[in-house]
């Protein structure tokens, strides 16, 4: 991962491996600072097993993050930064994958699932109870629309 370079993955089972990283991070490496932080909040949540390197880090979190404030400000701008990016590229994704519609074929807007569009009751109507809508030929009156 871009953010956590060499580190990315590394166990910190033991408290040897958290001095190891640590030592990295005050030595000036950009991704073990960020990999502390990957890992601080990562680790925060209760139901998440903690080695005793872990939990060594957390005890130690709130010292280090007091003298790595400026470090650890720029890595959350690059964090924040990267996740806008990925949801840029997610939503250009989704956009292209939707099939295009114009307006001028009289297309319905496509909804999220688990949203009814009002048209959706006519089309699962019975025959008998259908509604004539405006713009429609009377000979597709009864008939079933998908």
């Amino acid at each position: 991962m871009e953010l956590h370079g060499a580190w990315f993955g590394v166990k910190i089972n033991t408290v040897a491996n958290w001095e190891r990283l640590l030592a990295a991070a005050n030595n000036g490496d950009e991704h073990a600072l960020g990999y502390i932080a990957f890992l601080n909040s990562k680790y925060q949540r209760p139901e998440c097993a903690r080695s005793q390197g872990i939990t060594t880090l957390i005890k130690g979190y709130s010292a280090f993050a007091g003298t790595h404030k400026g470090a650890l400000r720029e890595y959350k701008q690059k964090l924040a930064r990267l996740k806008q990016q990925a949801l840029e590229e997610a939503t250009t994704v989704l956009a292209q994958a939707q099939p295009q519609q114009s307006s001028a074929s009289g297309a319905r807007n496509l909804l999220f699932e688990g949203v009814d569009s009002s048209d959706d009751y006519i089309s699962q109507s019975p025959p008998s109870y259908s509604i004539l809508l405006p713009g429609i030929p009377e000979s597709i009156e009864g008939s079933t629309m998908m």
